[in-house]
């Protein structure tokens, strides 16, 4: 109920402050609703990208055309406008998440997938479907930013302060001054704390860490790598965005993070295998597949080289991953992962044999 009631007070706030700009809430809005979903689905256990959260927000939304139409009507009127359009708003996202809540919670994403899969072919030319067009945009930033506040909780952040974050994102003049401060920094200790202070501006992450492998030598690139793996790939409620951007680097610098951070890392990208069955089971990108099954690898790996490739201690290098029992599924997933053709799972199921 929390996240739902936040996402709506958001996309309230985001429609209705927005009444006067045509074109800017059918952006903002359904952006902010498939966040919502998403972050319903991972309470759940079902791993969703932007792409299969806005799908599900374009199904669910096809109740509610003549409230959108209505809120249309009056949204151009100054004041009432702005009322109209927030109420509904607010109703709107709030009926969403009760209707993903219910259709999720049951572990019924791939059912629920397959029934979205006509409508959002037939609304990929509308107003969401372009914003889905271009992942490393604007949606994408919103996408994350919605879901890290959603994740943070009132206590941390409240909707006003998200909404806040939300136009620095739509501002180019603010944007570029804080890419602009990340490409004068003198010190990979000033890129990391601009790092750690924007981790919900994805375009300010995707600089930063550019500059610390482009500028800096490993060991002082590598240095923030704990935050980034908690924060961005293996926290809780982490979002697709910021683990396809953030799993290179981390893969470059996995050797320089704390045994708990690999563990965790590994876990995150294991869990990931297994539950979506290798990415024979919807939800999320192949692209994100992919680097979990580098990630796994390289973590593997590294334990592998440190404990001098010994067979004794191999054999418990994955048991830090998975439960023993659990080991089939895993090497069931990957398996599948190499035959939808996804090469480096093959190294990946060499490593987990030698780990067996």
């Amino acid at each position: 109920r929390r996240r739902v009631h936040g996402a709506s007070a958001l996309a309230a706030l985001a429609d209705g402050g927005l009444a006067q700009i045509p074109g800017a809430g059918p952006l903002l809005v359904p952006t902010i609703q498939a966040a919502m979903v998403f972050s319903i689905g991972q309470l759940y256990g079902c791993h969703l990208d932007r792409s299969n959260s806005m799908s599900i927000v374009t199904y669910f939304m096809s109740n509610h055309v003549k409230k959108a139409f209505m809120k249309e009507i009056f949204g151009f009127i100054p004041g009432v406008g702005n009322f109209v359009k927030t109420s509904v708003t607010f109703l709107m996202t709030e009926g969403i998440g009760n209707i993903a809540a219910r259709s999720l919670q049951c572990g019924q994403s791939s059912d629920l997938l397959a029934r979205v899969t006509a409508t959002s072919s037939a609304s990929s030319a509308g107003p969401t479907g372009s914003a889905r067009q271009d992942p490393e945009g604007f949606a994408g930033h919103l996408f994350h930013l919605v879901s890290d506040y959603l994740n943070l909780g009132p206590s941390v952040l409240n909707a006003t302060e998200a909404w806040q974050r939300a136009k620095q994102l739509f501002s180019e003049r603010g944007q570029h001054e804080l890419l602009e401060e990340v490409r004068q920094a003198a010190t990979a200790e000033e890129v990391t704390r601009l790092i750690r202070r924007h981790a919900w501006n994805l375009q300010v992450v995707q600089e930063g860490l550019f500059a610390l492998e482009d500028r800096f030598p490993d060991h002082a690139a590598c240095a923030n790598v704990d935050f980034v793996s908690e924060r961005l790939w293996a926290g809780h409620g982490t979002d697709s965005e910021a683990q396809i951007l953030v799993a290179p680097y981390l893969r470059r610098c996995m050797a320089y993070a704390s045994p708990d951070v690999q563990r965790a890392a590994a876990r995150a990208a294991a869990t990931l295998l297994v539950s979506t069955k290798g990415g024979t089971r919807g939800g999320v990108s192949a692209q994100l597949l992919h680097h979990a099954v580098e990630l796994l690898h390289r973590v593997i790996e590294e334990w592998e080289f440190a404990s001098t490739r010994q067979v004794a201690a191999n054999a418990t290098v994955i048991q830090q991953v998975l439960p023993k029992e659990e080991m089939p599924a895993l090497l069931s997933a990957s398996l599948s992962a190499y035959r939808k053709g996804d090469a480096a799972a093959c190294g990946l199921l060499r490593a987990l044999m030698r780990a067996r």
